[in-house]
């Protein structure tokens, strides 16, 4: 319920006219997996879910922010304006997704998972959310880099510290 809400409302807010189905389907479905990786590597329950992917869009609205500071310069507050939305969103769904109480039981939500999500979102989203200039300037082109770059550092760290784990979970098991 909370993660069909949420993915409702950032959803729309982050699919444009310029953000391609493709692109979308890459963020979303990259972001949910390494979200999904990093809470394996960090805690030995295995997380499913939506959560991870939703976070991760959060944090990759904050990268269309850091693509688009320098078409934001002359909006005045704007750029303030949305990194308070984004920081206010990030905590809503954060809260939203702690509540253990009510008699409801939420175990297939990973903090871990969001965390890493919302650590995937960032770069990904300096890779591959629009921008707002019709050209494409030396400043979104470097950005764009940076995203690359911590893209394959995350993926780089994450992906042997997964096989370890996996493999150290197996050799403990075999005993």
């Amino acid at each position: 319920m909370i993660s069909s809400g949420a993915l409702m409302v950032i959803g729309f807010i982050v699919e444009n006219k310029k953000m391609s189905p493709t692109k979308m389907a890459l963020f979303y479905f990259a972001s949910g997996i390494l979200g999904n990786l990093f809470s394996v590597c960090v805690q030995n329950e295995v997380s499913v879910g939506p959560m991870t992917a939703i976070m991760a869009l959060i944090s990759g609205m904050l990268g269309t922010v850091i693509v688009n500071w320098k078409a934001l310069a002359g909006a005045g507050m704007m750029r303030v304006c949305l990194i308070f939305m984004l920081v206010f969103m990030f905590i809503i769904v954060l809260l939203l997704s702690s509540q253990s109480n009510a008699g409801i039981s939420w175990e297939g939500i990973s903090m871990t998972g969001e965390a890493g999500g919302f650590m995937a979102g960032l770069p990904l989203g300096m890779m591959l959310m629009p921008h707002a200039l019709e050209r494409d300037s030396p400043y979104v082109g470097m950005v764009r880099k940076i995203g690359a770059l911590l893209t394959l550092i995350y993926c780089g760290i994450l992906f042997p510290v997964f096989f370890l784990s996996v493999e150290a979970e197996a050799t403990k098991w075999a005993r």
